[in-house]
């Protein structure tokens, strides 16, 4: 059923898109939360998930899904990625596969996908540009470039390029354990960049080389949410704390403690929300200024963050909402049901909303 927000909001999209298109002859200039474009795009049940953007590119990802194959009179499982352009929303990737997508994450330019055939491939808008074998159950994979990097089942760290194994090693605490020893499935995360790579387990964490030297241990972290590589720091996130390491010591830099819903990396600092926050935060993990919502559960920050030197953005009871980085005053708001995003592309924020694609100007075009 179509929400009485949903129905004026594309009421009002059409009402705008209609008047721009009649004002473009009169020197009129889109600003700041009009859109540029909107496509269908399928989330959820049997639709895609949303990875991210890398390279010009939103790759969305089907782990898994039943088909019936009228040629073979049987029900088949396959998965599935796509890619769609950000400067148009065109569909640029549609690739299926018959063994399931465990793991998948974005990489320098491209995306790292693990299958349920232990092996890891490197996907681009052109589709696969490699893919090669893991020989073990792959639980998380990072993109790194020219590599992808994978963790197993039963605590092993595979570094691959071009289809082929480069090395391996195992993780702290590795005990062999895999599917067939129970339902248990440990946790594990991996995050990369060219000079550094990160491993977690239920163990605890490490830190490599790129070519698989270890160069530290710690076993009192966790397997973390998210982490993010930015100047000579790893930021490190769980759900009540954010954290800055040394990529080549794990030495910690400074804590920012509260909750953590998500971060967004932005120069030498950053942004996360969190508790119905959003605060930004400097080099040190001190606080530059916080942005509440207000008394009104309802209008509490919540969701994805995106941001860069120009803008910050985020969702505020599902609305995309544009801040000034400077001081964190807001620019704009869109009225909507964000269920994935915000994305930054060039010139645009991208959210999915209700069933489709929207890229929003970030500022006016004049």
């Amino acid at each position: 059923m179509t929400s009485r927000r949903r129905f004026l909001r594309d009421a009002g999209v059409t009402a705008a898109l209609g008047l721009g298109g009649a004002l473009a002859g009169c020197g009129y200039r889109p600003g700041g939360g009009d859109i540029r474009w909107r496509e269908d795009f399928r989330t959820g049940f049997y639709g895609d998930d949303p990875v991210g953007v890398a390279g010009g590119v939103l790759y969305g990802v089907t782990p898994s899904s039943r088909t019936y194959d009228f040629e073979a009179e049987e029900w088949v499982t396959r998965s599935s990625v796509t890619g769609y352009d950000t400067a148009d929303g065109s569909r640029r990737l549609n690739r299926e596969f018959d063994p399931d997508i465990t793991a998948s994450a974005l990489g320098d330019g491209t995306l790292a996908v693990a299958f349920a055939d232990g092996s890891v491939a490197s996907l681009a808008a052109e589709g696969v540009q490699w893919r090669g074998p893991v020989d073990g159950q792959v639980r998380a994979v990072a993109g790194a470039p020219g590599r992808v990097y994978a963790v197993t089942a039963d605590g092993r760290l595979v570094a691959t390029a071009g289809g082929s194994r480069e090395w391996t090693v195992d993780l702290p605490g590795a005990d062999g354990e895999t599917d067939s020893d129970g339902d248990r499935r440990p946790a594990t995360f991996v995050a990369a960049s060219e000079d550094h790579v990160l491993a977690a387990t239920g163990n605890g964490a490490a830190g490599f080389a790129p070519d698989g030297r270890r160069l530290w241990r710690r076993r009192d972290l966790e397997p973390p949410e998210g982490a993010a590589f930015v100047d000579g720091r790893v930021h490190v996130w769980w759900s009540l704390d954010l954290v800055a390491l040394d990529p080549s010591t794990g030495d910690p830099r400074w804590t920012l403690p509260g909750l953590v819903e998500s971060v967004a990396i932005a120069g030498s600092g950053g942004y996360r929300v969190g508790h119905g926050e959003l605060v930004a935060f400097d080099a040190d993990g001190e606080r530059r200024w916080t942005r509440d919502s207000d008394t009104r559960y309802e209008d509490r920050y919540g969701g994805g963050v995106a941001a860069d030197a120009d803008g910050v953005y985020a969702t505020r009871d599902g609305d995309l909402v544009a801040h000034d980085p400077a001081d964190g005053s807001v620019r704009w708001v869109v009225e909507a049901e964000v269920e994935h995003g915000p994305y930054l592309v060039d010139g645009g924020v991208l959210v999915a909303v209700d069933g489709e694609l929207v890229c929003h100007h970030r500022a006016s075009t004049a």
